[in-house]
């Protein structure tokens, strides 16, 4: 899915600039083009949208701001099936051309079924979903097949059981999640890898409630050490500063997936912070959660990452 020089950062196009905040289908293009651009220039190249987000408009934009303006070949696009607006076959095929039609991609890097749980399930398998995924690989329309999935790590088993023909699964994981008792993400995450599927993790700032602390987990925060509060401050604000601003990016480069996932105590998974104009290796962008003693080493965006800041952006006060 992914090429080894690739960059494994992705660029999600369900929560986009708007023109009006109040309408969630007003998707500012302006802006979007730009921010499109700066993540190509940049070097990464994966994007996902769905059918439904931004009240149906998020592959419009794919085709006026992506396709519409850059080679094919230049990136990597993902979108997908959703149960809610299929009801007999022939919807599926009625709204896979549509999805065609709107981004202009030609055919989907990564196609999935939608939010995979329970109901959707049964959906799924009474509309006879996996096999025309595959009908569709197999026309060329489709390089990879897989599903999103937001349910228990048994039901997750029993999918791979049933369709060892997916190639990968999308699974919402981040430090806030992985030992969460309702998302149960590193259960998820095992049995995805006792299957031997690679992981494509979605919610790695839990929608941004991550990089948006409220004001009593900052006043946790600074009752902490000087380096816990550093990577909030300096990190997490410049980041979301800089996105909407479209300054001088904070760039998130892949070193390796996750492996040997283990807990480890909360002062092991301290990063080190390099000089303001150098590349810092965070050992691993872990922040304990207030109370808990242990953390997931390589949890977080599922990997160990380098963040790299631009010359004329400071870290350090």
């Amino acid at each position: 899915m992914f090429d080894n020089n690739e960059k494994k950062l992705g660029f999600g196009l369900m929560r986009l600039p708007l023109c009006d905040p109040a309408d969630d289908g007003s998707v500012d293009p302006g802006k979007t083009c730009r921010l499109i651009d700066r993540f190509l220039e940049k070097g990464f190249v994966y994007f996902d949208t769905a059918w439904n987000y931004h009240n149906f408009m998020s592959e419009e934009i794919v085709g006026k701001c992506l396709t519409g303006r850059h080679p094919r070949s230049s990136f990597l696009l993902a979108s997908k099936l959703h149960k809610n607006f299929i009801e007999k076959k022939e919807d599926r095929d009625a709204m896979f051309r549509e999805q065609l039609r709107k981004t202009g991609a030609g055919y989907f890097d990564n196609y999935l079924l939608h939010s995979l749980e329970t109901q959707s399930f049964q959906k799924y398998e009474r509309l006879d979903c996996f096999r025309f995924l595959e009908d569709k690989k197999q026309a060329g329309y489709i390089r990879h097949i897989g599903f999103s999935f937001h349910d228990t790590p048994e039901l997750l088993d029993r999918v791979l059981t049933d369709h060892p023909e997916m190639e990968f699964v999308q699974l919402q994981i981040n430090y806030l999640d992985w030992e969460s008792p309702w998302i149960r993400s590193r259960e998820c995450y095992e049995v995805a890898r006792k299957h031997g599927l690679p992981v494509i993790v979605m919610e790695p700032v839990k929608g941004g409630t991550l990089a948006q602390v409220p004001p009593e987990v900052i006043r946790m925060l600074n009752a902490m050490s000087q380096t816990l509060r550093m990577i909030y401050f300096f990190f997490l604000r410049k980041l979301e500063t800089m996105i909407a601003q479209e300054a001088s990016p904070v760039i998130f480069r892949v070193v390796r997936p996750i492996s040997n996932i283990r807990s480890t105590p909360a002062t092991s998974a301290i990063p080190s912070i390099g000089s303001p104009t150098e590349a810092s290796t965070i050992a691993s962008m872990i922040i304990p959660a207030p109370g808990t003693p242990a953390v997931p080493t390589d949890a977080s965006v599922a990997v160990r990452t380098i963040l790299t800041i631009c010359p004329n952006v400071s870290c350090i006060p």
